[in-house]
């Protein structure tokens, strides 16, 4: 295994992390597992990438692409992270002028 001094630890990034979200993730019906995608997932994002790797995520974890794939699905299920696709549809239909009306 290649071993990483502390000093390449420090130097690889940071990502941020809500405390509530790690107290809490239970309550929003998350798992272990579910919880531990999405952070990896929120780190690939905050260091520029524009959609999670499932392959690389699943290298990190010891998983399959298809079972992060299967997790990233079910968080998505619960709501709690959003597709490209579905953002983009919320921004048009918020958008002034659209010919949406908001009740």
């Amino acid at each position: 295994m290649h071993e990483l001094g502390f000093e390449n630890y420090i130097n690889a990034g940071q990502s941020s992390v809500s405390v509530l979200l790690l107290q809490r993730y239970r309550e929003l019906g998350l798992t272990d597992q579910e919880l531990l995608v999405f952070l990896q997932t929120k780190a690939m994002l905050d260091q520029g990438a524009t959609e999670p790797n499932t392959t690389q995520i699943g290298e990190y974890m010891g998983l399959s692409a298809k079972t992060v794939f299967s997790v990233l699905e079910s968080i998505r299920s619960k709501g709690l992270i959003q597709t490209r696709k579905a953002i983009l549809m919320e921004e048009i239909h918020n958008r002034p002028g659209n010919g949406v009306t908001n009740l």
